[in-house]
């Protein structure tokens, strides 16, 4: 099942439209790179917008939507923008575009890539009493923790090689907003895990999109990742030992740094 989005009106549509420029503007990037973006975010909504204000809108949009969405938050200096950088979306998978041009401008100190888990998996993947949920929606808050998934990791992983291969200096996170807070993620490409990844003939670009595609790996965290998340939402919530045993976790087997802020 999709979820449509509703038409934009033609004000907000030329306001999108101003932002997107008001964004590409902003940027100092080689002709080729800036007509690629210029083509990618097409009309896409983009913010002037600091990190903590993009989070508290994703915060809505995890109860206001089924779907996930996807946003990038970029600094550059002292200014700040966030973009709409989601491609597709329905009950059952999603995608974003590619950004990846946009690391051609080196004055680029941190790129954050946002998505949510909306509060509606609490409903179709989770049995979750249905006056606990009717009170988490009510409330926009909740103590159920959907954690950071395999396709996030390998994601993760995808992008850091792809970003180490462009030589690009600044910063990069990922993030999830669901139900109870924020989770952000970073990847360590010379932990022993990864180096000792073999996927034949590959060289940096083509390990990003091996690793992205990687059916096997997918599935031991797929697993490992589903017992713990339903362990913590049976539990009723995320307890300080479920946090700390998915942080040494993932340190200590895929060199994956795993930070949570709950919600106030």
């Amino acid at each position: 099942m999709t979820y449509p989005e509703k038409n934009i009106s033609r004000r907000e549509f030329l306001k999108t439209a101003a932002g997107s420029a008001a964004f590409l503007s902003w940027l100092s990037l080689p002709d080729e790179a800036r007509a690629k973006l210029e083509e990618i975010l097409d009309s896409r909504e983009s913010r002037e917008e600091r990190f903590e204000d993009v989070i508290a809108r994703m915060r809505n949009v995890v109860y206001e939507k089924a779907n996930e969405e996807y946003w990038a938050h970029i600094k550059k200096h002292e200014k700040e923008y966030s973009v709409n950088i989601r491609s597709h979306a329905t009950a059952s998978s999603s995608s974003r575009i590619d950004l990846f041009p946009l690391f051609e401008d080196h004055d680029v100190s941190r790129i954050d890539f946002l998505h949510t888990h909306p509060a509606a998996l609490l409903r179709t993947q989770y049995a979750v009493p249905e006056d606990k949920l009717n009170e988490i929606f009510r409330r926009k808050k909740g103590s159920y923790a959907l954690i950071p998934s395999a396709d996030d990791f390998l994601t993760l992983w995808g992008d850091t090689a792809k970003m180490r291969e462009r030589g690009t200096a600044g910063d990069l996170t990922h993030s999830v907003v669901e139900p109870s807070g924020v989770w952000s993620y970073d990847a360590d490409l010379d932990h022993p895990f990864i180096r000792n990844l073999s996927y034949p003939g590959a060289d940096i670009d083509s390990f990003s999109e091996m690793i992205r595609n990687d059916f096997r790996l997918r599935g031991v965290l797929h697993d490992e990742l589903r017992h713990r998340e339903t362990r913590i939402i049976a539990s009723g919530g995320m307890a300080k030992r479920d946090l700390s045993e998915l942080r040494e976790w993932g340190k200590r087997e895929y060199g994956i740094g795993i930070s949570y802020q709950p919600f106030a």
